[in-house]
């Protein structure tokens, strides 16, 4: 157990705080999962070093 909240939203809350990367947090029979993040073709460069 890595923390000891009440209920999943206050534990999905403080485990993101604490550690980079959650993706999922399970609270007895309930799940959260984090959202997947948008796949990228390797060979595009990053959004952020596309010239507009």
């Amino acid at each position: 157990m890595l923390c000891d909240d009440d209920t999943l939203e206050c534990a999905v809350s403080e485990l993101t705080k604490r550690f980079k990367g959650v993706i999922k947090v399970q609270y007895g029979s309930e799940v959260w999962e984090a959202p997947e993040p948008p796949i990228q073709n390797p060979e595009s460069p990053p959004p952020e070093q596309i010239d507009p």
